[in-house]
């Protein structure tokens, strides 16, 4: 008896006993031995167990599974399942030959979380170096302008009081040592002052604040206000010594004291020239390079932080392109930094060009 995926719910021993049973209710044509042959094939006929079974379980579903190419092998109704691979694609292991080639079997979808090029965060990386090389600039920029912004407003707090008392407060004998020490403090070698962040500055302000990050944005900014600063300075002190006398006089003249006459005369005379300082200042932050290579962390990551480790632009050029082949991807990619680096500069260059003109002709009287 042949049952196709099913398991009879009858033993063998009923079947067994239904047999017999058949050949004691016809003993001359089974013990006697008849030679009728009618006789033989109705007691064959009548001794065939004839039950019909119900499957105690729905049948189990085949699997075909070809482990010669396709990847099924097929498998009869007493075959033993095989068993699920744990991973996401099934090995077909072949039977006659165990090293040849296994086939995949295309399976359901990694999920999206593992693949990790589809997260957003990877594309804005600069990264080029690995299999998938990324060259994106948004990590250079925000890292030069969060270390080029803070530089320009510590630069500008010093530098513009530098100006102002170098212009109006301070006398002859103190104004000939004071300039002098001011501009002197622009001659001195960046990688000096990178120096100095790096072994000192960086470990104070990381014990003072609790930062993360030893060398971060805020180090690298600090550091490089010490280098525009003497810039800042001299430019607020040539364009308030450059509005006219005659401006100072009439508000003395109308009862204003020397404090009211340089924030409220002076000082809006002068608007422009201070506007330009500061372009330039903020020009030069965004150009200077050692310092920001020393002191930054040269992490490339989007972050706004000004306590995390960042790198600007100049850092990266400085630091890469002496070391990839000409015409690569990574030198296109370089000079597309160069590039961006030089049109914000110029820029910033012309508009503080232009706020001098439009200073020298306000003062023009």
């Amino acid at each position: 008896m042949k049952s196709s995926g099913a398991r009879p719910t009858r033993s063998a021993a009923t079947c067994t006993s239904t047999r017999r049973a058949s050949r004691r209710a016809r003993p001359g044509n089974i013990s006697t031995g008849s030679s009728d042959p009618g006789a033989r094939r109705s007691s064959r006929r009548s001794s065939t167990c004839r039950c019909r079974v119900t499957p105690s379980r729905p049948p189990a579903t085949d699997l075909d599974l070809n482990v010669r190419g396709s990847g099924t092998a097929s498998r009869s109704g007493g075959a033993v399942p095989v068993p699920h691979s744990a991973g996401p694609e099934r090995k077909a292991v072949s039977s006659e030959n165990a090293l040849e080639p296994v086939e995949k079997v295309d399976a359901a979808p990694r999920p999206a979380e593992l693949d990790f090029d589809n997260v957003p965060q990877t594309v804005r990386l600069w990264q080029p170096v690995g299999q998938n090389p990324k060259y994106s600039l948004l990590p250079l920029f925000l890292g030069s302008s969060l270390v080029a912004l803070p530089a320009t407003l510590v630069a500008t707090l010093f530098g513009v009081a530098c100006g102002v008392y170098l212009a109006e407060v301070a006398g002859k004998r103190t104004r000939e040592i004071v300039k002098p020490a001011i501009e002197l403090l622009a001659g001195v070698p960046s990688v000096v002052i990178g120096f100095f962040c790096l072994a000192t500055l960086a470990t104070l302000l990381q014990n003072l604040l609790h930062t993360t990050f030893r060398l971060n944005a805020m180090v690298g900014a600090l550091g490089v206000s010490l280098v525009i600063v003497p810039v800042i300075a001299t430019m607020t002190d040539d364009a308030l010594r450059a509005v006219p006398g005659f401006l100072r006089e009439g508000a003395h003249a109308l009862g204003a004291n020397n404090w009211e006459t340089i924030t409220r005369v002076v000082i809006p005379a002068g608007a422009s020239g201070l506007v330009a300082a500061i372009l330039l200042g903020m020009g030069r932050a965004l150009g200077e390079t050692m310092i920001v290579l020393m002191a930054t962390g040269n992490a490339a990551q989007v972050t706004l932080n000004p306590f995390d480790s960042v790198r600007t632009m100049t850092a990266t050029i400085a630091a890469e392109l002496g070391s990839v082949p000409q015409g690569g991807e990574q030198y296109r990619a370089l000079f597309l930094v160069g590039a961006l680096l030089f049109t914000l500069t110029f820029i910033i260059n012309l508009v503080a060009e232009l706020a001098v003109a439009r200073m020298r002709r306000r003062l023009a009287l």
